[in-house]
């Protein structure tokens, strides 16, 4: 595995531990979201440790469309108010971190 995917991996795992504090709070009802972002976010980390350098670029739009597609996860917490503004900002910081 490249230097760079542990520089990835390192960053995922960062970005999760973070939300893990977020997402707690949403309410059962609503577990569908929860799950999916725990699935998605663990799909990336996976993903990163299937593929190799020669891969990488290959894969690098799917593993971009799970970040899209967590990000939008993320603004329907925004909008039903299970997360703050700041909290959003701090999540979508890490996204970008994980996007270069």
């Amino acid at each position: 595995m490249h230097q760079n995917n542990f520089l990835i991996i390192s960053k995922i795992k960062d970005y999760i531990k973070l939300i893990d504090n977020y997402v707690i709070n949403i309410p059962k009802r609503e577990l569908y979201l929860k799950t999916k972002i725990y699935n998605t976010s663990f799909e990336l980390i996976e993903k990163v440790y299937e593929i190799n350098e020669s891969e990488f670029k290959l894969e690098k739009n799917k593993l971009r469309a799970k970040l899209y597609t967590l990000d939008f996860l993320y603004e329907l917490l925004y909008h039903k108010k299970y997360i703050s503004e700041k909290q959003l900002e701090k999540i979508a910081y890490k996204l970008l971190e994980l996007n270069k």
